[in-house]
């Protein structure tokens, strides 16, 4: 696998738990306060927002996806893998990841 010149698209995985009373609540404030100061960065290319049920919680992902790891930079600082998580989410959630999984896109086939 070859690099090319230009630089690499990113992927940042973060998860975190919401009771099940919780999960409309934490959705709502992805869309309505995380997905809008994401948009305002230069270099943002989009933001998923999944969950699964487990027992008495709800499991989320939230990957978004970046130019390059300059727009990221821009985002979150130097420390590209430190979750950036707000106040307002972080009194809705059980538990949440303090370090984030970030990869570089190698290839994509979304429709």
């Amino acid at each position: 696998m070859s690099q090319s010149a230009q630089p690499a698209e990113l992927i940042r995985l973060w998860r975190a738990r919401c009771s099940l009373s919780g999960l409309e609540a934490v959705h709502r404030d992805v869309e309505m306060v995380l997905a809008p100061e994401l948009r305002a960065v230069a270099g943002f290319r989009g933001l998923s927002f999944a969950m699964r049920e487990i027992g008495d919680a709800y499991e989320i992902l939230i990957e978004t996806r970046w130019d390059s790891p300059a727009a990221l930079r821009a985002f979150v600082g130097e420390d590209m893998e430190a979750a950036v998580v707000s106040s307002n989410l972080r009194h809705l959630l059980i538990d949440y990841e303090e370090r984030v999984s970030l990869y570089q896109l190698v290839s994509d086939e979304t429709a």
